[in-house]
């Protein structure tokens, strides 16, 4: 007979049966293995986020008998303070979009071109790479809407 028809007639559920197993071990033991790998690891890769870091040591887990999961490795990481702050994302300073201080008309507002390379207009966007913002410049066809030419600028 299994596990599910024994609680079933003590009126228990079978998350009830286990979890009462997992208290009767002492995981003290694997919780003080596990954080002493973790050290290890973050001596040598110290920026390591939580995620990674699972991915790192699922095998050494597994093969020194610790059963542990990405959460429950994150428990123990803030239980022994041992989680890295995120850190801020920077955001580029943009440049003034109003444009209300140029005196310029929009000479292409009512133009709509028949055939490519009679209008090409341009813009900028800002695209991070790596801890970095670089600004994209493009300069487009309007008709076919293809890139006609572009550059990226740190």
């Amino acid at each position: 007979m299994g596990v599910g028809p024994l609680c079933k007639l003590f009126g228990k559920s079978r998350q009830a049966y286990y979890d009462h197993i997992w208290h009767l071990h002492d995981h003290t033991d694997q919780e003080n293995l596990a954080v002493d790998m973790v050290r290890l690891v973050r001596r040598e890769l110290p920026g390591l986020g939580g995620h990674k870091l699972y991915k790192c040591l699922y095998t050494p887990f597994r093969s020194n008998g610790i059963n542990i999961g990405r959460d429950k490795l994150y428990k123990v990481l803030k239980k022994h303070r041992l989680l890295i702050d995120r850190k801020k994302k920077r955001v580029p300073g943009t440049t003034n979009s109003n444009h209300s201080y140029l005196k310029y008309p929009n000479l292409i507002k009512e133009l709509a071109p028949t055939r490519s390379n009679e209008l090409w207009v341009s813009d900028i966007t800002y695209i991070s790479v790596g801890y970095d913002f670089n600004y994209l410049s493009l300069i487009t066809d309007a008709y076919s809407r293809k890139i006609m030419g572009y550059c990226l600028h740190p």
